[in-house]
Formats: C-alpha cells, structure tokens, sequence
C-alpha cells in the first residue's frame, strides 16, 4: 500500500468536492452517536450487571416466603426501580 506523504492540492479538493467527495453532516452525526453509545455502554454496563444480580437474588430470596410478603416486597422493589429510571 502506498502512503500519502503530501497534503492534497486545492484542485484535488475542488474536484473531490465536485464528485460528492466530502464529509457529510449525517456522517458526522452518526460518529456522534456512536460515541455517545460507546461511553454509555463503558461506564455504566458494569452497573447494570450489578443490579440485574441483585434484582436476580432478592426474587430468589422471596422463593420461600409467604405469597403476600413476596408481593409487597416486590412491589415496593418495582416502584423503586421505576421510579430511579424516570429520574435517570
């Protein structure tokens, strides 16, 4: 592969602009997102995991308890949850 070692000439970019050659805005906001997306996923995959476990365990632990105790429980876990996520 040859590398480009010069910077390209005003005509080069003239005619590159001609053929449609350019950044487009949709482009660069695509970049955007998924930069967006990426950081999102970085810094808070490691928290979602942590509460799906602990969602996943507290059901578990409800498994003996009686039917009306598990529903109040849940319920109030649920509220709870609903509740952080409008706030998120």
């Amino acid at each position: 592969m040859s590398e480009k070692t010069e910077q390209p000439t005003e005509k080069k970019l003239r005619d590159g602009r001609k053929e449609g050659q350019v950044v487009k805005s949709i482009e660069i906001t695509s970049l955007f997102q998924l930069i967006a997306l990426y950081l999102y996923f970085h810094f808070f995959t490691e928290k979602m995991i942590l509460i799906l476990i602990e969602s996943i365990t507290f059901t578990l632990q409800l498994v003996n308890k009686p039917f009306s105790y598990a529903l109040t429980q849940l319920s109030h876990a649920l509220i709870e949850s609903l509740t952080s996520a409008l706030l998120f």
